[in-house]
């Protein structure tokens, strides 16, 4: 009975928690009236065949570099050098979601200080959320440079802060 009681109670909290989520506006970008399709072959097709139903206003093609469900797995760059490093910090990784400016403003990324991408940005450019600003130490990051060694992405000598988001709450 006591274990019943007590699943019961996780149960409902973690259903409070979701519904916070979903209606607080602090998942970091908006989901509603929006949907995702990951697809391996003849993308063109079905990209065609969705922008000719009527209902659908926009379609946006991310190559897939954006999945905002959970992956099974994760770029992460381990970061070893930046701007203002405290002598004894340790390392940092960082996990890389890579985007097109087409997928920041169709998913309403909610950004915080400095721009977003635009089609003429190098590679170099990234946005930053707020938790790795904190990682960092940064108060204004905003043009700061940070490298390290890369695990599953192409390594980048440096890479510059063109501006930070909101946390992302997949």
């Amino acid at each position: 009975m006591v274990i019943s009681i007590g699943f019961a109670f996780c149960t409902i909290v973690i259903m409070k928690q979701l519904h916070f989520l979903h209606n607080s506006g602090e998942l970091g970008f908006s989901f509603k009236n929006r949907g995702s399709l990951t697809i391996s072959r003849d993308s063109e097709a079905l990209v065609n065949q969705l922008k000719q139903i009527p209902e659908i206003i926009e379609v946006v093609e991310v190559m897939g570099n954006l999945n905002l469900l959970p992956t099974s797995g994760n770029f992460i760059r381990e970061v070893s050098s930046w701007e203002n490093k405290p002598e004894n910090a340790e390392n940092i990784s960082l996990n890389i979601m890579v985007v097109s400016p087409e997928s920041l403003n169709f998913y309403d990324f909610q950004l915080i200080s400095g721009e977003m991408f635009t089609d003429a940005d190098t590679e170099s450019m990234v946005l930053l959320n707020e938790t790795a600003v904190r990682a960092f130490g940064w108060h204004n990051p905003v043009g700061k440079q940070f490298s390290g060694e890369t695990f599953g992405y192409q390594s980048l000598s440096h890479l510059i802060v063109k501006g930070v988001i909101k946390h992302i709450y997949t």
